[in-house]
């Protein structure tokens, strides 16, 4: 008996100390401020169970805080039966505590004792995601008046961002609410202050829960409030003096891939700049070169006879057809002229003195083809005939004929001849 009354004596002893200090864990991916729960790890959510006695119900919330270089994160899931608000007001008022909401207090010097000072925040954010802040000390514009704690409101020059999520209607004492979610982003630079792996503060984070709708904009605000209450999870009931608040303490720190983006993200925009500046030029040119070779025509019996027969003969009835044929003749003088070149269909139409659509048109009306056609046809006929030289490679061969790159040439030959460069030497040294 003795030995149970030590050991529930030691745990009602210790229950208070359970939670001497808030941990607040690096965060490497920054969560979006939505209210939805979604980027948050669930499992290391914090469970804290209201001990008020004289609301309708009692709030349960799970709650988690984390950091970056920039922010100080937050989001509370609190479920309320009764979805309040009776400030009936907006960001920086003076009342919305009396509102369904949550409360930081934050000394983020490390530095206060018994009294909020000019380092010392107050920050209430409602189920609305409405906002009002408080900063310790007397030297603002806008003083509380009847507040036990001196502190001032600087809620208009304060930068947070909120949103908040309610399942539920607000100020319906018939029906039964879910509750709602609190999600904030506070910038270090709100508190004037930097973070560190290590940095330690002290902070409380304290509830308010009200279950009951009536008018209290004529009221004192000292009147009491039937079915209101507040609390830190500390289990204090008396706010704004430091030294009953909670040590705090950010831990970990960025993983190293975060810190070599962090370090060199301006190089990794210069490279990402450099790399498109090389990429898409290269993907573009290689693009224009599949459509090419997607246009290439095989190697066609047809064709060899129609430009033979157009290349060989001498008497034509048709004399509109005889020059133009004359024509052909002379395009592929040219072009045999000029094989090591790159020639195009409308460099060819220059020097022939016509149009580039005149020229396709002779081309199409003679031989059923495109002049680019015509020009790669009488190219791989003579990369044929110069391959069966022995004393000339493949790359020696394309540039021969106009082919700055020699892979490129070979794709073409084969699509041309259905038989690469290589297998085309091949065969030939094999025949007797």
């Amino acid at each position: 008996m003795k030995k149970l009354l030590f050991i529930s004596f030691s745990f009602i002893w210790f229950v208070p100390f359970v939670q001497a200090q808030i941990t607040i864990p690096y965060l490497n991916s920054s969560p979006v401020i939505d209210g939805v729960a979604d980027d948050w790890d669930l499992t290391k959510m914090t469970p804290y169970i209201s001990r008020a006695k004289h609301v309708l119900s009692v709030n349960r919330v799970i709650y988690q805080l984390g950091f970056d270089e920039q922010n100080l994160y937050g989001i509370f899931k609190i479920t309320d039966q009764h979805l309040t608000d009776l400030a009936l007001d907006k960001s920086g008022s003076t009342r919305l505590n009396f509102n369904d909401a949550i409360e930081l207090y934050i000394d983020a010097k490390n530095n206060s004792s018994t009294m909020m000072d000019a380092s010392d925040y107050q920050i209430i954010i409602d189920l609305n995601a409405h906002v009002t802040v408080f900063r310790g000390g007397d030297r603002f514009l806008v003083q509380v008046e009847e507040a036990s704690v001196p502190k001032d409101t600087i809620t208009n020059s304060f930068v947070i961002e909120t949103q908040s999520i309610k399942q539920g209607t607000i100020n319906k004492d018939n029906d039964t609410d879910e509750g709602y979610v609190i999600e904030f982003r506070l910038p270090w630079a709100s508190l004037g202050t930097s973070p560190s792996k290590g940095t330690v503060f002290k902070m409380d984070i304290c509830f308010d829960d009200a279950d009951e709708f009536l008018d209290i904009r004529p009221l004192p605000e000292t009147s009491p409030i039937p079915h209101y209450s507040y609390e830190s999870i500390t289990g204090n009931s008396d706010f704004g003096y430091p030294e009953k608040w909670l040590r705090a303490k950010l831990v970990g720190e960025a993983t190293w891939w975060k810190k070599l983006n962090q370090k060199y993200s301006h190089y990794w925009l210069i490279l990402a700049s450099i790399m498109g500046f090389v990429f898409i030029p290269l993907t573009i040119y290689l693009s224009i070169k599949n459509f090419k070779l997607k246009n290439i025509r095989p190697k066609s019996v047809d064709l060899d006879r129609k430009l033979a027969s157009i290349l060989q003969e001498t008497k034509k009835k048709d004399i509109e057809s005889k020059n133009e044929r004359l024509f052909v003749k002379q395009a592929k003088l040219y072009v045999m002229a000029h094989l090591d070149t790159d020639i195009t269909p409308l460099s060819l139409a220059n020097e022939l003195g016509v149009s580039l659509r005149h020229l396709q048109r002779i081309f199409k009306e003679e031989l059923d083809i495109t002049p680019t056609t015509f020009i790669t046809t009488l190219k791989m006929e003579e990369a044929a005939v110069l391959l069966k030289n022995p004393d000339k490679n493949i790359s020696e061969v394309a540039y021969a004929i106009g082919f700055s790159d020699p892979a490129y040439f070979a794709k073409v030959f084969k699509k041309y001849f259905n038989v690469s460069p290589k297998e085309f030497i091949r065969q030939l040294t094999q025949k007797p």
